[in-house]
């Protein structure tokens, strides 16, 4: 985990939870809306739109999922260990399960986002499209920039945390 300060620590999980998180909540809940707009208007013109629309579903899930993982069990996990000075804690087996299940959640996450990428042909939104197609697969672009910049923060804040015991990343002051 990177070297900081339990205030430092508190301030960077309180600006992930407060921008990130909230953002992402309010970001899915205006594709959702639209998409279900659209998907009854316009479904039998963008044929692409169902399989997007279902992946969109299991996007959805997974990240809700993530940020409940993240929120509730290590979150307060990083807290803890930082207010008691531990810099290099070790987590247990029960932390330790819920790392591993934070990255397949984010790798599940990463290949959704993959896969509609494919679909959109990488988010190009064609000119014949209505005005809220393009701004369906504008929105999923900026949630897959913003979500991979947050999986990057993520990972340099845990640092060798998700590895085995032995095999613990060196840690660097």
């Amino acid at each position: 985990m990177m070297a900081t300060t339990a205030a430092a620590a508190n301030v960077l999980l309180d600006s992930i939870v407060g921008i990130y998180h909230d953002d992402v909540r309010r970001q899915l809940r205006q594709i959702q809306h639209t998409m279900v707009n659209i998907a009854g208007k316009y479904g039998l013109c963008y044929q692409q739109l169902h399989p997007i629309a279902e992946l969109f579903v299991e996007l959805e899930s997974e990240l809700r999922l993530h940020l409940v993982r993240q929120e509730q069990a290590l979150f307060p996990w990083l807290r803890r260990s930082k207010a008691l000075g531990e810099a290099g804690a070790t987590p247990g087996t029960e932390m330790m399960q819920v790392i591993q299940r934070v990255r397949q959640t984010d790798s599940r996450i990463e290949a959704l986002f993959c896969e509609i990428r494919e679909l959109t042909g990488g988010y190009a939104r064609p000119v014949d499209s209505c005005a809220a197609y393009r701004q369906i697969v504008f929105a999923l672009s900026q949630l897959d920039e913003q979500t991979r910049k947050h999986f990057q923060v993520e990972r340099e804040l845990l640092g060798g945390l998700d590895a085995s015991p032995g095999e613990r990343q060196p840690q660097v002051d």
